[in-house]
């Protein structure tokens, strides 16, 4: 649980703020109306007044300026030199997908957000899909798993606390009602990563450990497989040593193929590692501004 986490952060501030709360007890006690960061003081007038264009220019800046996580995403997306932009696209309120760059290999990411999703005008809620529609594009090749899930969530709930959103609000953000939204931001408030993994494995999510022993007993059976063609294939004058010998190819090639991505599982294993020693490290940094 991340309050475990909250309370060894608490012991080492101890000798600088005795008194203070927790963070992640902060979090849980907010009250409504707390304050926020100066983001939330823009002029709601001037914001809805604002284009969807420069609209979401703004919440990019806004992102930018907010040292964490969700500066990091912008950072991203403009040295990939990524689309944000606002786009009809019938039931959801925000995607994300490649397009095609100049370069011959290069893909770009592209980010479209529904004009349904700006009104009313919240640089949070904005903020929080573009975040999860980078974060997706940011693990394009991370093993679909409940750590991704978790990571996307945190991608988000990151942001939103950067962007002054406090725990009290995450089921109205600024107006905006949002079970998704609010689902991925309960599970990153709720739990550590390890933790959070197991609440979504317990939803039906598959785990990296899960993809990894499948993988494995897969490998394992096509090696068999493969011995037991070769042994078939030593059998002289065989008749269907042609058809043995096409199989036994097709079996090199989807074990081959189970291999790597055994292996892609097992170094996202590695990275979901790191990625659970930088929380750590970035609620030490945000402790003030979880509420």
């Amino acid at each position: 649980m991340k309050t475990k986490l909250i309370v060894l952060f608490a012991v080492m501030s101890f000798a600088a703020a005795a008194s203070a709360e927790t963070a992640f007890e902060t979090l849980r006690n907010a009250k409504p109306g707390a304050q926020t960061l100066p983001i939330t003081e823009v002029s709601a007038q001037a914001r809805a007044n604002a284009a969807p264009a420069s609209l979401l220019d703004s919440v990019l800046t806004a992102m930018h300026d907010q040292p964490g996580t969700a500066e990091k995403l912008v950072e991203w997306l403009r040295a990939s030199k990524g689309v944000v932009e606002s786009r009809d696209i019938g039931g959801e309120v925000s995607i994300h997908t490649w397009l095609d760059g100049l370069a011959e290999g290069r893909k770009i990411p592209a980010i479209y957000i529904s004009p349904k999703a700006m009104e009313p005008v919240s640089y949070r809620y904005l903020g929080i899909l573009i975040a999860r529609e980078s974060g997706e594009l940011m693990l394009a090749d991370f093993p679909e798993s409940a750590e991704k899930s978790y990571m996307i969530a945190s991608r988000m709930s990151e942001t939103f606390f950067e962007l002054g959103g406090t725990r009290m609000t995450m089921s109205d953000i600024d107006g905006h009602s949002d079970a998704r939204v609010e689902e991925s931001l309960r599970l990153w408030v709720e739990n550590a990563p390890f933790g959070g993994v197991s609440v979504l494995k317990q939803r039906g999510f598959k785990t990296l450990k899960d993809l990894e022993d499948g993988l494995s007993a897969e490998y394992e059976r096509l090696l068999l497989h493969e011995q037991a063609i070769d042994q078939m294939l030593s059998v002289p004058n065989d008749s269907n040593a042609p058809f043995l010998q096409a199989e036994m190819e097709q079996t090199r090639t989807e074990a081959s193929a189970a291999l790597t991505k055994l292996e892609a599982v097992k170094a996202a294993r590695a990275q979901f590692e790191q990625f659970s020693k930088e929380e750590t490290a970035w609620m030490w940094e945000h402790q003030g501004s979880l509420q």
